[in-house]
């Protein structure tokens, strides 16, 4: 998600906030006390790798000054400057944990689908009980999978992570 501001100083600022794996790649630097920085996209992929196996939604946060004022374009997101990651942590309500376990006495395996990323997805569904922390499957290989590999998917995991709302 991107939105443009007027800048009372002439032009405008865009902020954009998302997915680190997809904002990372639209930031040519970062801010840091110093000022800006030439990114290091793979040490902060890391650092959002991190907060999601704990059990985080992370978010990715940028902006960028441009010159103009007007409706923000595509183009206009390219070269953004990371602010920062942001770790937001919701944990399970006890009742949900409940409702799981409960699930589970009468027989019924209970999956999960989200949209999360796969790391924080494993570490919440394992909190819920569901799934074992360590696999998951993402909307990727779910759209990469045949039929009869999609069963065994389906089978084999309890947990299905960035998937879309066509997955669900």
């Amino acid at each position: 998600m991107a939105s443009r501001h007027e800048d009372p100083g002439g032009g405008s600022m865009i902020f954009a906030k998302g997915a680190p794996e997809r904002l990372l790649g639209m930031c040519m630097s970062v801010q840091t006390r110093q000022g800006k920085r030439p990114i290091d996209a793979r040490e902060w992929a890391q650092r959002g790798e991190e907060l999601a196996d704990t059990g985080h939604r992370v978010l990715a946060i940028a902006s960028k000054h441009i010159e103009r004022a007007g409706s923000l374009e595509e183009q206009d997101l390219a070269g953004l400057t990371l602010l920062g990651l942001v770790g937001i942590i919701d944990p399970p309500r006890q009742e949900a944990v409940r409702a799981v376990e409960a699930c589970r006495r009468a027989g019924i395996r209970v999956k999960m689908i989200t949209g999360d990323h796969v790391l924080t997805a494993r570490s919440i569904g394992e909190s819920l009980g569901i799934g074992d922390g360590l696999h998951a499957a993402s909307g990727r290989e779910l759209d990469r999978a045949s039929g009869p590999e999609l069963s065994r998917m389906v089978e084999e995991n309890d947990v299905f992570a960035r998937a879309s709302p066509e997955h669900k």
